[in-house]
């Protein structure tokens, strides 16, 4: 900005000298012509007065030569017996000049010829005047001028530099606050200064960012107070399941246990300020096989075939690990909500170069195939079958995935490319309509590959249970209910979010067991 501003100036104050100075050159060097011809005329006089009184030749040539010794110029006389002195008009020139004074080019300058008449005999005084005489003084007053461009050229550029570094330090100013409240520092703010203009954008970004602050500080507010409010009737349900007798009681207190605990930490994130988000990573494979084991044990009580496939060293994703399980655990959920008991489904984590994929495949009833209003149909046989949330619908006729855009959210639901994919089938696509492998072994299979650690009944976390998404009453129990259940979408949408974070993207596909399949490529960490 400051350079544009300084180039402006720059061209304006060049375009306004020129404009001004070279007329003026120009006119410079006619007044030097008209001044070299100014004094030609003088040693003409001097030299009318000389043949005035001289008698001869011999008189004509010593007062040419006096006149040469003081005006310094070529001086020759024209007499009817012929030239004096050193003429370097022609013949025809001098003839013609007999009748009126002419000034006529000549080789090196110009000769000045006047007619002078004594008596019946007529004179012609010539004056040659060298290229030299006519621009005397005209490179020095040139130069003069040159230099006085110059010094207002570079003072219009220096005025101007100054006014713009104030200008350019405020929008400075103005852009670094914007950024670091951009990053997380809420508490930043603008001092208004610089330009009328200026200040007024300043003072709407300190309103902006106050008005930003508070609806920030009343959203804790009330997520604070939400969680807290779960509490009392948590304990309540704690402290009855710890009267029963009931084997399955243990797993219900733990339940009630996880929760609480999950509901501590929600309340003293509420109640930290916001500070600026820090880079972080984990291994996405590690989180994935801690989850499915965590999920396995109620996956054996509802009789779901289910498989593990992680590659076995780290794979590092740029996400942090509660996140990364908060999404695993609402995919998994998913499944267990909008599925029927005894369906199989399949976790897969794929790295590739730079990409890095999570491939969650059920056998269930799949996405609509005309994707309707989030929830279930009035009517629909398969009320369990999941709607992709509004963001992930594409307009009718869409085959295949999106591209990332920098700008808006990318979901796709269509036919990944299978070729590398986790988990992929090569003849299966969508609609193809395969159900899929059921394990008869899957309750072994799956306790070892998920490194179930034994009969006990983990829990699931509260990120298994977000809103629309398999919290509540549903959990454990009552699968018809969860099946029942609406979904608004919002579990995918925090998935969504997560993914886009690391510049990634999500795809909503037909899965080889003939179900759902989610696939969350994210970016590979360093």
């Amino acid at each position: 900005m400051r350079r544009a501003l300084v180039l402006v100036a720059l061209a304006c104050a060049s375009a306004i000298l020129v404009a001004v100075l070279v007329p003026l050159a120009v006119v410079t060097r006619e007044v030097a012509r008209r001044t070299a011809l100014a004094d030609a005329e003088r040693s003409v006089t001097a030299v009318v007065g000389l043949l005035a009184g001289a008698e001869g030749r011999g008189d004509v040539a010593r007062g040419l030569a006096e006149v040469v010794a003081v005006s310094g110029h070529a001086v020759s006389v024209h007499t009817p017996d012929g030239p004096v002195g050193f003429p370097q008009a022609t013949r025809p020139q001098v003839e013609a000049a007999r009748v009126t004074p002419v000034v006529e080019p000549s080789a090196g300058g110009v000769v000045l010829l006047r007619p002078v008449r004594l008596g019946e005999r007529t004179f012609v005084v010539e004056v040659f005047l060298p290229d030299e005489r006519l621009v005397d003084g005209v490179g020095r007053a040139w130069a003069v001028l040159a230099a006085v461009v110059i010094a207002m050229v570079a003072g219009a550029v220096l005025l101007v530099d100054r006014l713009a570094l104030g200008l350019v330090r405020s929008v400075r100013r103005l852009a670094s606050a914007a950024h670091r409240f951009g990053q997380g520092d809420l508490v930043e703010r603008i001092d208004p200064t610089g330009p009328p203009e200026l200040v007024d954008v300043a003072l709407t970004f300190n309103r902006m960012a106050q008005r930003i602050t508070a609806l920030l500080a009343a959203e804790r507010s009330r997520a604070a107070d939400l969680s807290h409010r779960l509490r009392t009737p948590l304990t309540a349900l704690r402290i009855d399941a710890e009267k029963l007798r009931d084997p399955a009681a243990a797993r219900v207190v733990r339940a009630a246990l996880h929760l609480d605990a999950e509901l501590d930490r929600m309340i003293r994130d509420a109640s930290r300020p916001a500070t600026p988000p820090t880079a972080t990573s984990c291994d996405l494979a590690a989180v994935v096989t801690e989850r499915a084991a965590f999920w396995s044990p109620l996956a054996e009580d509802e009789g779901r075939p289910h498989e593990v496939r992680c590659p076995t060293g780290p794979v590092p994703v740029p996400v942090g690990r509660e996140d990364v399980a908060a999404v695993v655990d609402i995919l998994i959920g998913n499944v267990f909500r909008h599925t029927a008991l005894g369906t199989a489904y399949r976790l897969a984590v794929h790295a590739d170069g730079s990409r890095v994929t999570l491939v969650v495949d059920d056998a269930g009833p799949g996405f609509p195939d005309r994707p309707t209003a989030t929830g279930p149909r009035s009517g629909d046989p398969n009320p369990g079958r999941r709607d992709p949330p509004p963001a992930a619908r594409p307009p009718s006729g869409n085959a295949g995935p999106s591209r990332p855009d920098a700008s808006t959210a990318v979901w796709s639901v269509g036919e990944e490319p299978r070729s590398g994919w986790p988990g992929g089938s090569t003849g299966a696509g969508p609609g193809s309509g395969s159900a899929g492998p059921v394990w008869p072994e899957a309750s072994t299979a799956a306790r070892q590959d998920t490194g179930n650690p034994g009969p006990g009944r983990p829990a699931p976390s509260a990120a298994a249970q977000p809103a629309g998404e398999g919290a509540g009453g549903n959990w454990p129990g009552a699968p018809a209910a969860r099946q029942a259940s609406g979904s608004t979408g919002l579990g995918l949408d925090i998935a969504r979010r997560v993914v886009e974070a690391t510049g990634g993207v999500v795809h909503l596909n037909r899965s080889p067991l003939g179900g759902a399949r989610v696939v969350l490529t994210f970016a590979r960490a360093s």
